[in-house]
């Protein structure tokens, strides 16, 4: 019995580590944000393809509820591309908003 039960508590918290995932989710956040408050996200993504390295640092998010179930979202990149046998290039990146 205390073998069966240490057993699931170890796979629970096994299987707790391996989902836990902080923002920005890679399937999205699923709830709007509460009105009249904000969510403030800084972040970084790195891409690695034929044609070089790629991403964004930082990049900056805002949500903010500006009405009962109506979130306001804004990301603003900084982006990068290193190609190969290139030199490093730097620029202001896809601004991306909308309201959920």
């Amino acid at each position: 019995m205390i073998r069966s039960v240490a057993t699931a508590v170890l796979g629970i918290l096994i299987a707790a580590h391996v989902a836990w995932a902080g923002p920005p989710f890679t399937t999205d956040d699923p709830e709007t944000v509460e009105y009249q408050h904000w969510e403030v996200y800084f972040a970084s993504r790195l891409f690695k393809d034929p044609g070089g390295w790629s991403g964004t640092a930082p990049e900056l998010e805002v949500n903010y509820g500006s009405v009962p179930n109506l979130q306001l979202h804004l990301i603003a990149p900084v982006s990068y591309v290193v190609p190969p046998h290139e030199g490093t290039r730097f620029g202001y990146g896809d601004t991306a908003d909308s309201n959920k």
